[in-house]
């Protein structure tokens, strides 16, 4: 095919995966988002990029969550300031999506030169274009590309793959640019060391013309003590990267202390794990947000000697393609699936067993493996006799019906996405004892206000994580809209115990105070929560809010007015809008409440506070059409029903 013809079938394929996501650019921010964005000031000023580089806490209010990883911040930060300083996610998902497609384009160069080192004179475009098509395609990889917080797997993925291809080119490896992109991956996440690894089985591989028929010759030292010296910039370098995080930039009275897991247990327990990523690789049905892995110490069962043998099973096959340079490809491709894990899936025990997105690295190694497999198959059966000219249109209609399954997974895996209720009852319904997900599908039930259903859900989370803040936190604010205070103050105590370390107990307690007209607790649980994390913006409005009680209401209204110039949130335009509503400018409440629901259009109390500003203006219709809103996100907002039952008999009278 000519180069015109692939450039326009590149362009046809792109467009294509554009519309397959096009579902996805509105998806919200969840779990880790939370923390590291919607709750992080420092994103909202890029005069904090230096502090990006120099000051872990910048990465989120999560003292126990927080990793050196400042490209991450900052292009959230970028992100942000794109969005016209407020949080809006299509502005992060365009900005993911755009590094993917460039990542399509750097694996295709990748894939490209290794097939051509094992075959020199052939032509692979083809061959590359749809080994990288079926790893874009891929439904698994909508996990990652939906989850915004995930951009640290996405991007690091983006740098180490123009990492190897800047190797790969001899001039740009004389002059070590290769490490640049390194480095920046380093900056993104720490998986990247794994390029280390990666790029000396390369250079032994494709540089050094390595296969196992080599261990019965001389030479096989010397080409391994090349490969190890090809690397040594980049071990110099990460090396030094991670010494620096380790010793410099974490503050160990900050991390939570202790191994999460038994490190043996952990590892026997991610046979299963790695098992289910096999799995979701050959046929995508098994995806979800948090999926319900648990670590047991027990080896010797069904399940982990099925998976070793599983994983010793592809262990062998990257032996065996050892063997012959032309199905070097392959060993490389599988061997780069499991080198990829090595951080998350051997003996560092991560709390979080297992996660879906962690696989977006580990993908590209399969895909290259697969798509060389099926091209040496499709050749040797070309070359057979038996050939009846039904081998291409087979081959094609194998691969469109490949590529429609995963398109349609992808599009069904956006729209799961789409919120938080459809992504935890996903969650639920496929880890059914997993505690996160029954808490966090119960909070959309309390939203809702299906408290008896929030409550079931709360109490099975409980009964799974007992000892988790968030647990706690949870039913606290449940058993308060309940009319339960004591059972309320009962939990926020017990989420206090277990989170001491955790800004949410002391935010959610102090606005439990200030319900209860107990400022003194509230600002004393505030500020021991601005202690814990300085930059927690939730924390700092109610303070200033707490603050500015004692002060005129023309004095308020001008603190409101610079706190949303600031930080234009939608819980900030309503805090104006109430101080408008006092000065008597209902206009101006209206209009700032617009502009919260322009934020966040399920905001219920945006619509009251549009009701209120009408009812005190004597537009009683549209403050019962403001109010009526209000009652449909949220039936049992009293105030929203007494403001409407007030326009209604205005109505009336009228």
């Amino acid at each position: 095919m000519s180069s015109k013809k692939m450039v326009v079938l590149a362009v046809v394929l792109t467009a294509i995966l554009t519309a397959v996501y096009w579902n996805h650019f509105d998806n919200g921010f969840y779990f880790d988002d939370i923390h590291t964005i919607v709750n992080n000031e420092y994103i909202r000023s890029l005069e904090h990029v230096p502090e990006f580089f120099t000051n872990i806490e910048t990465f989120g209010t999560m003292p126990t969550n927080r990793g050196y990883r400042p490209m991450v911040t900052l292009q959230n930060a970028i992100d942000y300031r794109l969005a016209g300083n407020k949080l809006d996610p299509m502005f992060f998902h365009l900005s993911i999506y755009f590094w993917y497609l460039v990542q399509g384009v750097l694996l295709y160069i990748l894939f490209l030169n290794i097939f051509k080192k094992v075959i020199p004179d052939h032509d692979f475009r083809m061959v590359s274009l749809l080994s990288v098509t079926f790893y874009m395609f891929h439904a698994a990889n909508s996990e990652t590309i939906n989850y915004i917080i995930a951009r640290s797997d996405s991007f690091s993925t983006v740098c180490m793959a123009g990492s190897l291809v800047l190797y790969q080119n001899q001039r740009t490896r004389k002059w070590l640019l290769y490490l640049f992109p390194f480095i920046i991956g380093m900056l993104t996440k720490e998986v990247t060391l794994m390029l280390v690894p990666i790029i000396m089985l390369y250079h032994l591989l494709f540089e050094e013309d390595f296969t196992l028929r080599d261990l019965r010759s001389s030479s096989i030292f010397k080409k391994g003590v090349r490969s190890i010296a090809a690397a040594i910039p980049m071990i110099v370098v990460g090396i030094g990267l991670i010494a620096f995080n380790l010793g410099y930039m974490n503050n160990p009275d900050k991390l939570s202390t202790g191994i999460a897991h038994p490190r043996l247990d952990y590892f026997t327990s991610q046979f299963v794990v790695v098992v289910h990523y096999i799995a979701n690789f050959i046929l995508p049905l098994d995806l979800s947000a948090d999926p319900d892995f648990k670590v047991t110490a027990d080896i010797f069962t069904a399940k982990k000697i099925f998976s070793f043998l599983v994983i010793a099973l592809l262990h062998a096959i990257a032996l065996f393609c050892m063997t012959k340079r032309k199905y070097l490809p392959i060993a490389f491709g599988i061997l780069w699936f499991f080198i990829s894990l090595i951080p998350t899936s051997t003996f560092n025990p991560l709390t979080q067993v297992s996660n879906d997105h962690r696989t977006f690295l580990p993908y590209i190694g399969l895909c290259l493996a697969t798509g060389w497999a099926i091209y040496l198959l499709y050749s040797r059966l070309s070359e057979s006799k038996k050939n009846t000219g039904l081998l291409k249109p087979i081959f094609m209609t194998v691969l469109l019906l490949t590529m429609v399954g995963h398109s349609c997974g992808i599009y069904l895996r956006n729209e799961i996405w789409e919120s938080n209720e459809t992504l935890w009852f996903d969650a639920v319904q496929k880890g059914p004892t997993n505690g996160r997900a029954q808490m966090n599908y119960g909070l959309e039930k309390m939203r809702k206000g299906e408290y008896p259903e929030a409550e079931k859900y709360f109490t099975k989370a409980l009964e799974l994580l007992p000892y988790w803040p968030y647990t706690n936190i949870n039913m606290a604010v449940l058993k308060d809209a309940m009319g339960k205070k004591e059972e309320a103050v009962k939990y926020f105590e017990l989420a206090l115990r277990y989170g001491s370390d955790n800004p949410e107990p002391y935010y959610y307690y102090a606005r439990f105070a200030v319900k209860n007209k107990d400022t003194d607790k509230a600002m004393l649980l505030l500020e021991a929560g601005h202690n814990v994390s300085p930059k927690h913006g939730k924390i700092n409005e109610l303070r200033e809010q707490l603050r500015l009680l004692g002060v005129s209401p023309e004095e308020k209204l001008k603190a409101q007015i610079k706190l949303v110039e600031s930080n234009p949130t939608a819980d900030n335009y309503i805090n104006l809008s109430l101080a408008q509503y006092q000065a008597k400018d209902y206009k101006g409440c209206i209009a700032s409440c617009r502009k919260a629901l322009d934020i966040n259009p399920r905001s219920a109390i945006a619509y009251n506070n549009i009701c209120s500003a009408n009812n005190a203006m004597q537009n009683w219709k549209e403050a019962a059409i403001a109010c009526q809103k209000a009652l449909e996100i949220d039936p049992n907002f009293e105030r929203a029903r007494n403001n409407l039952n007030w326009a209604l008999n205005s109505i009336k009278r009228e």
